[in-house]
């Protein structure tokens, strides 16, 4: 008994889920439009050539500049990685990187937004989920920036459209990191 009143429970179920294949008329409606952006993406490579850069480091060696972006556009970063030999360093080099907004209607201030995220949240350890890097307030600078000693990062903004980070992968004294992101942010923000 109780198998035929599940039976016929299921049945009746299952019809008053089923489709007959009318469709019901709609309002109509509307896409979203795109709205076409104002912000152009610069290439991070465009800021400082190789001549530049050498000059900056002030050093004497083959750099050699990979373009992360020139052939893989990407909408929203672009990167520049300037790399060199360095018995004493495995992987030398100085990476600049832009972003932009991803979501500008729903992320006002995004400039500010992930200056201060970096002061108070930080960025977490590939090593270690536990460990968070904060950053700092850089002095002496006209303008905004942010850093730290430990992973070697800077971050600033550009016309408050854009987010640019400088990062250095070599072992150098804080000091002389300090004096090279000065000469490379002071181009950078010239030139935009």
């Amino acid at each position: 008994m109780k198998i035929a009143v599940s039976t016929i429970l299921i049945v009746v179920f299952l019809s008053s889920c089923a489709n007959d294949g009318r469709v019901e008329p709609t309002d109509q409606i509307e896409a979203p439009q795109k709205i076409e952006r104002t912000d152009k993406l610069p290439f991070a490579c465009d800021f400082i050539d190789e001549k530049e850069m050498l000059s900056i480091l002030d050093k004497d060696v083959n750099l050699e500049v990979l373009d992360g972006n020139r052939n893989r556009k990407s909408e929203h970063s672009t990167s520049c990685f300037y790399k060199w030999d360095d018995i004493q360093y495995d992987v030398s080099g100085v990476m600049i990187q832009i972003n932009r907004n991803p979501l500008p209607d729903e992320i006002p201030n995004f400039v500010q937004k992930s200056l201060d995220n970096k002061r108070w949240e930080g960025e977490r350890s590939y090593d270690d989920p536990n460990i968070s890097f904060k950053y700092d307030d850089m002095e002496g600078m006209p303008f905004p920036v942010i850093y730290n000693r430990e992973t070697n990062k800077y971050f600033f903004g550009l016309k408050d459209m854009f987010v640019c980070s400088v990062v250095f992968n070599y072992p150098a004294e804080p000091d002389q990191l300090d004096a090279w992101f000065r000469e490379i942010a002071t181009k950078i923000v010239e030139s935009v």
